[in-house]
């Protein structure tokens, strides 16, 4: 090689061919510039610490595993707006829950509210479920449960016909005397709720105050389903507080055939079953 040519290889001038960074700073001491990290084999991602990280990991991986793990990120907000619209009340747990799995299946970032704040916004009916339980009215328990049994009909109601039912329709559909309704509605007074029970003079914690991995997936479902897929689903599994009824019984209330009822059943076992097993 002549001189120039060294020369030339030694300055790295065209012709010269690019020296590899190494990484390596004075002294022999490796920054690590020019390496590429890996992740060690075996080893699983780090978990998301906050609700935002944990928001985006769920919307790049819907799984219910990832729901859970967001719901856990989201506890502190969960339990600060169970403090300020349901005075710490535990047993809206579940509720506050299951209101938060419907805030993070609702949001929509490109409208230019946070996470946390859309949250908040979705967990507000706490405030309203929390007075109902609160009350301070002495009622007989007969007259609670044929209130409940009432706001349960008169949902159902509403959901299907599109319209508030009257009382003698809700008559029918409660098997209750008008002169019966009349009785609970004003002695009840609309400030009695589902959670509001009292057994031996003491206010035991509705079934809502529990939240299993089993209620996640039904709740995730059921969510997602149609109307009429809703109702199925609350009634063939006796959910929110639902009386169970048979697939003709179903049918009969939805003015469709027991076959009909039958096919959206095995449809909505299956999306449960996909559900479970994504959640695993």
């Amino acid at each position: 090689m002549d001189k120039d040519a060294a020369r030339t290889q030694k300055i790295g001038m065209p012709g010269s061919k690019p020296k590899q960074p190494t990484g390596q700073g004075p002294f022999g001491i490796d920054f690590g510039f020019g390496k590429q990290v890996q992740q060690p084999a075996g080893q699983a991602a780090p978990k998301p610490t906050t609700m935002d990280d944990a928001y985006d990991f769920w919307k790049r991986n819907p799984n219910l595993a990832n729901m859970q793990q967001l719901l856990d990120t989201a506890k502190p907000t969960i339990k600060k707006a169970l403090t300020s619209f349901a005075g710490g009340d535990r047993a809206l747990t579940g509720q506050a829950k299951r209101l938060a799995i419907g805030a993070f299946k609702t949001y929509d970032a490109s409208r230019g509210a946070k996470l946390r704040t859309h949250l908040i916004i979705r967990l507000q009916p706490l405030q309203r479920a929390y007075t109902k339980r609160v009350s301070p009215f002495a009622v007989p328990e007969r007259v609670q449960l044929d209130k409940m049994r009432i706001d349960r009909a008169e949902q159902a109601f509403v959901q299907l016909q599109g319209r508030e039912p009257s009382d003698a329709e809700m008559a029918e559909e409660t098997g209750l005397s008008l002169r019966r309704i009349a009785h609970v509605k004003s002695f009840a007074g609309g400030i009695l709720s589902e959670g509001q029970m009292v057994v031996d003079g003491e206010q035991t914690l509705p079934r809502s105050s529990v939240v299993t991995p089993e209620d996640i997936v039904v709740e995730y479902v059921h969510h997602d389903l149609d109307p009429i897929d809703k109702k199925i689903l609350e009634w063939k599994t006796g959910i929110y507080g639902k009386r169970r009824l048979s697939t003709t019984e179903i049918a009969q209330r939805l003015k469709v055939t027991p076959s009909a009822i039958s096919q959206r059943a095995a449809k909505i076992a299956m999306k449960l079953e996909a559900a479970r097993s994504r959640g695993t």
